[in-house]
């Protein structure tokens, strides 16, 4: 007896199963369902890279229309803007307040990867400043949720925390 290789019985089983009926909506469901998560992925993916642009370039009017008013963001460390700090009332001063005692040198310099799931975007970035000579450059992980186009939560990984708390003092 001769025997199928593993794709051909596979092919045969998808075959009979769909000239039975039976296949035909799973595979509607499954190619929609696909389509749908691609499309809300790249979604979340523009706007976190219309975000990062945003942060790099200034631009308060696109941070303000991609951030959502309850953000809740969370700043790693133990200096004085480590914490969790809910809605734009109390994170908008505390990004005024870093880029003044920065003297605005404080800057993500590069965004190489965008990776989504769900939600949730992580961004590889690169950010650096100097102040009091003092200089901060290292790598880092920003990672985004987004609701309703919105950014919601903001959770902030420094690959170096002691030099970023000593850099932002107490």
């Amino acid at each position: 007896m001769k025997t199928l290789p593993s794709r051909s019985l596979l092919a045969v089983l998808f075959l009979t199963a769909s000239l039975a009926g039976g296949i035909t909506p799973v595979l509607a469901q499954s190619i929609s369902t696909t389509a749908s998560t691609q499309e809300h992925t790249m979604n979340n993916i523009d706007i976190a890279k219309s975000y990062i642009k945003a942060v790099q370039t200034g631009d308060q009017a696109t941070l303000g229309s991609l951030i959502s008013p309850e953000v809740i963001w969370h700043q790693p460390g133990n200096n004085q803007f480590s914490g969790t700090h809910r809605g734009m009332a109390a994170v908008g001063p505390m990004l005024g307040k870093m880029m003044e005692v920065s003297k605005g040198t404080f800057a993500i310099t590069r965004a190489d990867h965008y990776m989504s799931n769900g939600d949730w975007v992580a961004i590889t970035i690169e950010f650096a400043g100097q102040v009091n000579g003092i200089q901060l450059k290292q790598p880092g992980v920003d990672l985004i949720r987004i609701e309703g186009s919105k950014i919601v939560e903001v959770r902030l990984f420094s690959s170096d925390q002691a030099q970023e708390d000593a850099f932002w003092g107490r």
